[in-house]
């Protein structure tokens, strides 16, 4: 057992090589040794972190055969940071496979319910943030509202600084989404005082600025942020679809108020990647709009 979990945590240590072949390898030879041993829970994670990574690479034929696989197994027999992980995995089929973000909804509540049932409280605030995205694409705003506030209850409770940070982020999409620029503002705010003295590059955060600067008028900060965001795509590439579809969002949002346009190219071909559905008609769409 511990020699499967060897070869997952050295899947994991490649990521950011990018040698996605050798991830892949490691990863199956995990699956192999759970099976042997009819570790179930193992197994199950193992398959779930390989379809994961494949969705990030926006490999999503081979994606989709992982999680055909996995969809035949009961949930309910799993524990529960395992239910979780699948249910997320699920919900990034409805989001990206199946353009049902109702549904996407349902079974991210589901989970909720599960959690309050058995008091495991893992990922909550992925939980709630994932349907105030959803909702966003629905355009729902109170149901928008609702899940940050519920997000923001978890993360003052836990006082954890990343939660807090991607929930910024995340209502900084909802700023955007409904242009908000003051609550925007704060947001970007938020995330420089939860970042201090971190000099890592962040996407989301770049984006934000970028966005706030153009629909304030600051042309020319707004294009530094936007070019910054370019010049780092190898690193933001490995986020997964969702997360480029809002930072490809925000550039073409800086296009449409001026900032520049070397950026289009890029997006459109790599739009062109996703399958069918919501974030790719919406993205192209956009695209439309600027080309006129």
């Amino acid at each position: 057992v511990w020699q499967g979990k060897a070869y997952t945590l050295l899947a994991d240590s490649v990521f950011y090589s990018g040698n996605q072949q050798q991830l892949l390898e490691w990863y199956d030879r995990a699956i192999a040794v759970f099976e042997r041993l009819e570790e179930k829970e193992e197994l199950i994670m193992a398959r779930i972190s390989q379809a994961f990574y494949l969705l990030m690479w926006n490999r999503f034929d081979e994606a989709i055969e992982r999680i055909d696989t996995i969809e035949l197994i009961d949930s309910r027999s799993m524990k529960t940071k395992t239910r979780v992980e699948f249910s997320m995995l699920m919900v990034f089929r409805n989001m990206l496979y199946d353009d049902d973000l109702p549904g996407a909804i349902r079974r991210l509540e589901d989970t909720l319910d599960y959690m309050k049932r058995t008091k495991m409280y893992y990922r909550v605030d992925d939980v709630y943030r994932t349907i105030a995205i959803c909702a966003l694409y629905l355009k729902d705003e109170a149901a928008i509202v609702d899940a940050l506030q519920k997000a923001k209850q978890y993360t003052n409770f836990t006082d954890d600084v990343t939660m807090k940070i991607r929930l910024a982020m995340t209502e900084a999409l909802y700023a955007i989404e409904y242009r908000k620029t003051e609550l925007l503002h704060q947001q970007i705010v938020v995330m420089n005082q939860l970042l201090d003295g971190n000099t890592e590059f962040i996407a989301a955060f770049e984006m934000s600025k970028g966005v706030y600067f153009a629909l304030t008028g600051e042309t020319e900060a707004a294009r530094q942020s936007f070019l910054k965001l370019l010049e780092h795509h190898d690193q933001w590439s490995k986020h997964g679809f969702v997360d480029q579809a809002i930072y490809f969002e925000g550039l073409l949002i800086g296009t449409s108020h001026g900032c520049g346009d070397e950026w289009v190219p890029l997006i459109e071909r790599e739009v062109g990647l996703f399958p069918e559905g919501r974030f790719r008609s919406h993205l192209m769409s956009l695209i439309k709009k600027i080309k006129g």
